[in-house]
């Protein structure tokens, strides 16, 4: 029988994952533009990159169901944020906005994400001890 542990790690490692393939659709999104000059190789993929985010919170929630309310209903909002935003560039087809998604005005390069933040909070909340 699988417990409330294996889901909380589950989850943690497809939110990774999930991050991970954006930080390479991002990194191959620059590429397509900076060294290729190809717009649409450029807008392909942060469309990929918008829609990976829209699709979080179905990806998560059987992994969500196991977990206590509180804990559950807070990274539901969490994702459904991501995924909000992510449909706004995707309705709007903006590449500026699907670029911009996870990423704060004051953002530094080689600092982490809105993303990777969530999970780092997520990762922290489910491994409590005590």
């Amino acid at each position: 029988m699988t417990d409330k542990t294996d889901f909380s790690q589950e989850l943690i490692d497809m939110l990774r994952r999930e991050a991970e393939r954006i930080r390479d659709l991002e990194r191959r999104a620059g590429s397509a533009l900076q060294e290729r000059q190809d717009k649409a190789e450029y807008k392909r993929l942060l469309t990929r990159k918008a829609e990976t985010l829209a699709s979080l919170p179905d990806t998560a929630a059987p992994l969500l169901e196991s977990l206590p309310e509180q804990t559950r209903d807070s990274i539901r909002r969490t994702l459904a944020g991501f995924a909000q935003r992510a449909w706004m560039a995707l309705e709007t087809d903006s590449v500026f906005f699907m670029s911009m998604l996870l990423y704060p005005e004051d953002y530094r390069q080689g600092q982490n994400n809105d993303l990777e933040n969530t999970l780092l909070d997520i990762d922290r909340m489910l491994n409590r001890k005590g």
